[in-house]
């Protein structure tokens, strides 16, 4: 028996190692990761999997934006641990996540990953609404968390910046 919970400070290096295990260190090189570096915190939407004390999934989250103007959260990276992967874990993650952000009020959730995974959760291909993530082509997955979320969206995806507050401080 697992419970999901928020990921804590004192989780991270555990995590880290998840992550290492499920995808070797090349998870540390891709452009969804470095986007996440410098993304500001989104509390309460980066969640692990305990059994017990253990971690035994990961799924965190990043604010980027796409185009001028639009925010969204960048989810991933999504891991179970590899010896009991193919348990709904990873399915779990990605439910809770989903109701997490849309509860949060988030428009819309990318990710770079596998369509035949995300699809049963409601993303579909970024490209086909123009929206692009360098290396990323066909795996760049979106879903919208309200009717009107993907609504005009469009363009490269970038660091999140806060194009609306900052014109207005000027």
């Amino acid at each position: 028996m697992y419970s999901i919970t928020p990921e804590r400070n004192s989780d991270v290096d555990a995590v880290d190692l998840l992550l290492d295990q499920a995808f070797g260190p090349a998870w540390r090189l891709k452009p969804s990761t470095d986007l996440r570096k410098i993304a500001p915190p989104l509390p309460g939407l980066d969640l692990v999997a305990r059994n017990d004390a253990q971690i035994i999934g990961t799924v965190r989250a990043g604010r980027v934006s796409i185009g001028t103007g639009y925010s969204a959260v960048m989810l991933g990276p999504l891991a179970v641990s590899p010896a009991i992967q193919g348990q709904g874990i990873g399915s779990t993650l990605v439910r809770q996540f989903l109701d997490s952000a849309a509860w949060a009020n988030h428009g819309s959730v990318l990710l770079v990953g596998d369509i035949d995974f995300y699809g049963r959760f409601g993303f579909t291909h970024a490209i086909d609404h123009g929206i692009r993530l360098e290396d990323s082509g066909s795996r760049l997955l979106i879903k919208g968390l309200t009717t009107a979320a993907l609504s005009g969206l469009n363009g490269d995806v970038t660091p999140w910046r806060c194009v609306r507050l900052l014109r207005a401080a000027a």
